[in-house]
């Protein structure tokens, strides 16, 4: 097992000494999710909460801590960051926020855990300014996804969790109508998921996979052999997914 960086070997913790270290570009991306109730998510996203723009300010929150990372986490160097980015995406098929922070400086170590930290503190801030209409809200897979610079290069934590994804022990069938099937070009494909994964999270990996879809998930029914299903049904071996298009009547 290779020694912790941050102890010495006397067992101290002490700051990595980075001055031998060539500076080059620097970049990471984190990601994070704060699950709510559709009817909360529905109020952030038409600015109807009293307290404010809720993504507005959580915007704002996440940059801010990003560039006080050296403040809140002990060891951190302090960066001259050249850029901050917080974005959001509404997913209404699973009713959460989904935060993705891209952090970029030009030194000697890397930006992750300003990434991460703008992330947390994000999410943090949609749950305070939320917070009076719902406390159930649930913050939580925050994890960095892509980091570049330095030694180590390029690294995509997605990548590797699609593959393990892939070599699941559940075989679904996942059956596409309508637009969808034209945009991706095929009317069936054939995945493998890990045990317990439910239908959101089949719907989350579509778009990874075909991000192309992403317009069309907001809209779509899902049925589980041919019985309409919730977002959070368990998918098992075998099972036959429809992706369906809004029917329409009068």
């Amino acid at each position: 097992m290779n020694r912790l960086t941050h102890v010495d070997e006397e067992g101290r913790v002490c700051m990595v000494d980075v001055g031998g270290k060539a500076d080059t570009e620097r970049v990471a991306v984190a990601k994070g999710e704060v699950a709510m109730r559709p009817e909360t998510l529905r109020l952030i996203a038409e600015k109807g909460v009293s307290k404010g723009d809720v993504l507005a300010v959580a915007q704002v929150a996440g940059i801010m801590a990003a560039k006080r990372t050296p403040d809140l986490i002990p060891l951190c160097h302090p960066l001259l960051l050249t850029k901050v980015d917080v974005e959001f995406r509404i997913n209404e098929a699973v009713s959460r926020i989904e935060i993705t922070a891209t952090v970029r400086c030009r030194g000697k170590t890397g930006v992750e855990m300003e990434a991460l930290t703008a992330v947390s503190v994000a999410a943090l801030t949609i749950y305070d300014m939320a917070k009076a209409v719902e406390r159930t809200m649930r913050i939580g897979n925050i994890r960095l996804v892509r980091k570049s610079g330095g030694k180590s290069g390029e690294w995509r934590v997605e990548i590797r969790d699609w593959r393990c994804r892939e070599m699941g022990n559940a075989r679904v069938r996942v059956k596409f109508f309508a637009a969808p099937r034209e945009t991706i070009g095929t009317g069936e494909i054939e995945m493998g998921l890990p045990p317990g994964t439910t239908v959101g999270e089949l719907i989350d990996l579509l778009t990874e996979k075909y991000p192309a879809l992403r317009p069309y998930t907001r809209f779509i029914s899902v049925a589980v052999n041919r019985a309409y299903v919730g977002m959070q049904t368990e998918l098992h071996d075998g099972d036959e997914v429809a992706c369906l298009p809004p029917v329409g009547g009068g």
